[in-house]
């Protein structure tokens, strides 16, 4: 990249890169089109149905021909229209404005004053990790209309260099509307001399020249903020091995305070993730049900007469059912365990600091993503437990953050979530007690959320018991109405394979169904007994409880608007529903509690209104 110039192009590497992600994609389509038919014929071969004649094989050597030069055609055009919107592809730092260009035929140019850029992230996936590259996400201020523009196959030091300018110019905007024009000029001229001579450099440090802070700052790190090693860091080779492209390492402007994860946090960080065995049970649940129809379409009746396949069972009691089951819990297991690796692996290299203003989040061996926000962006800070994380005495801490959307590069809009659901995780297990050091250390200006010591009253159980065990339970209204049609059909035949077939099929989901209905309303109780909110002069908090439980704080000044509601039989018991939203982003973050008493809820309604202030 020209140093000397304001016009940027990405890496070279965008040519090949690019037409190899289009080719592959090509592959599996075809692959996805062709493959079935022709093993579909195969298999008929193989059983004796049909037979490989000469001009059967000149035919099916002529269609994989076919599809390879498809294949080939296709990648030589992308990589022919990619080297063309190489060249249409740049960035360009104006006087006022951050401005990025790309397009062919449909010209698209996007501008973003440096007032407004609030995070410039980073991402790389394996391929471009092995390239040296990676694609920077810069998020926009501002409402709905919230933007993250991407800029693909920008090597590290590149990529660097972006953020460090765009946070440079953006405090020089900031200075000139404080009338500091000289001081603003300054630090343009420090970043250039940064640019030039590739010296250290800092916003937030001496304006007028380089600063050496970094070394000054990570020197003087207490035992509990320094970095902590671990075996997945010795992996780490994001810093040792830039790939072919990389270039060398831009020095950033210090660190005021970082963590790390050591080995015991990123094993429970794994294995208290709570999407792992949900995500296992979806995917072989509708897998199983598919493969026992087809199971029992497809093999002949004489192999249940087979004697190898009957010694075969015997292993599981004879019972067919018994050899299902355990192919069901064998295939959780294994799907479970790959989510544990591969969880593992995105916690490697984790480090979560503060640069100024500004929070980061660096994480992942095969993947690797930094994430990044100003703390003006910041709309609350969660404290999430899994049932893991409860039953062990640890906590997820996360920052809320205002969502963007993604401009891609085919122009479609997707919402550009780092970590989960517009939350950036700065530390996914953490003790309890240790939760206030860390939003200390990295977030001082949340440092003094209230607890959540105003409860729900007595009638909350029943409450919750009658609405989530029962009036919004799948469980139990999945048992109702499976039992209605089982009910017409006991009363309209009797006897016969097919209904004692119905029956036991019918009392299994009933268990299921009870079982499922117990769950909720343990939770539901949990919930009754833990939930609690409260709030002082800055903050207001509400803490959902349950199996899982939830706190999130969010500043008095980010609140948009604050909602009190109840219907009839709350009204009846007394209680309000309470909720509020967060400012800006797409969509905001609402936050809300049930059966509050209306005391309570009056109290807090009146404190929400603007120019009010709690007594705390």
């Amino acid at each position: 990249m020209d140093l000397s110039e304001n016009r940027y192009n990405v890496h070279k590497s965008f040519i090949l890169l690019g037409s190899i992600r289009t080719g592959l994609t090509l592959s599996v389509v075809l692959a996805a089109s062709v493959l079935p038919g022709v093993l579909q014929s195969v298999f008929r071969a193989i059983g004796g149905e049909s037979s490989f004649t000469p001009n059967t094989w000149i035919v099916a050597l002529a269609i994989v021909g076919g599809i390879l030069a498809i294949l080939l055609i296709s990648w030589l055009a992308t990589l022919v229209y990619n080297a063309i919107a190489y060249k249409h592809l740049y960035y360009v730092f104006e006087k006022d404005e951050f401005s990025v260009h790309r397009g062919i035929l449909q010209k698209r140019h996007v501008h973003v004053p440096y007032g407004r850029v609030q995070s410039v992230n980073q991402t790389a996936s394996l391929l471009q990790r092995a390239a040296g590259v990676c694609t920077v996400n810069i998020d926009t201020a501002g409402g709905a209309s919230n933007k993250a523009i991407m800029i693909p196959y920008v090597t590290k030091e590149d990529a660097d260099l972006l953020r460090m300018e765009l946070f440079a110019r953006k405090h020089a905007v900031a200075l000139i509307s404080e009338g500091k024009q000289e001081e603003a000029d300054a630090l343009l001229a420090a970043m250039a001399q940064k640019r030039a001579t590739g010296q250290e450099f800092s916003v937030s440090g001496a304006l007028l020249g380089v600063s050496d802070a970094l070394g000054n700052t990570v020197a003087g790190m207490t035992d509990q903020t320094k970095p902590i090693d671990n075996a997945l860091d010795k992996l780490n080779i994001w810093n040792e091995t830039t790939g072919v492209f990389g270039g060398s390492t831009v020095e950033m402007e210090a660190a005021s305070y970082e963590h790390g994860l050591n080995n015991k946090q990123i094993f429970f960080s794994a294995i208290s993730n709570s999407r792992s065995l949900f995500a296992a049970s979806a995917i072989v649940i509708a897998s199983v049900l598919v493969v026992i129809a087809t199971v029992f379409e497809a093999v002949p009746s004489s192999i249940w007469e087979d004697e190898g396949f009957t010694r075969f069972l015997a292993i599981f009691g004879g019972s067919f059912a018994s050899f299902i089951l355990a192919g069901f819990l064998a295939t959780v297991l294994i799907v479970w365990i790959i989510d544990l690796l591969v969880t593992t692996l995105s916690y490697g290299g984790f480090k979560a600091r503060r640069r100024g203003s500004r929070i980061e989040v660096e994480r992942g061996l095969l993947s690797h993503q930094i994430d990044g926000l100003d703390i003006d962006r910041v709309q609350s800070v969660i404290i999430s437990q899994s049932l893991v994380k409860r039953i062990l005495g640890y906590c997820e801490i996360g920052l809320g953050k205002i969502e963007a959307v993604n401009q891609s590069e085919t122009g479609t809009n997707n919402t550009n979530v780092p970590g989960k659901g517009g939350v950036l995780v700065v530390h996914p297990f953490v003790k309890l007690a240790d939760v206030a050091s860390v939003l200390e250390g990295l977030v001082p200006e949340f440092a003094d959320t209230p607890e959540a010591s105003i409860e729900l009253p007595k009638c909350a159980i029943r409450r919750a018991i009658v609405r989530r065990g029962f009036i919004r339970n799948p469980f139990f209204w999945g048992g109702v109405f499976a039992a209605i049609p089982h009910v017409i059909l006991v009363s309209g035949f009797t006897g016969g394979s097919y209904m004692a077939l119905i029956d036991n099929l019918a009392f299994v989901w009933y268990a299921i169904c009870a079982f499922g209905i117990g769950i909720v309303i343990a939770d539901a109780i949990l919930w009754a007994k833990g939930s609690a909110f409260g709030y002082n002069k800055s903050f207001m908090c509400i803490k959902t409880a349950g199996i899982t439980v939830k706190s999130v704080c969010m500043p008095r000044s980010k609140m948009q608007f604050a909602i009190l509601a109840s219907n009839p039989f709350q009204r009846h018991a007394k209680t309000k529903t309470i909720a509020f939203k967060s400012a800006a982003g797409v969509g905001g973050t609402m936050i809300s509690l049930y059966d509050v008493e209306e005391n309570d809820a009056a109290s807090w309604f009146e404190y929400a209104m603007p120019g009010k202030a709690a007594s705390a």
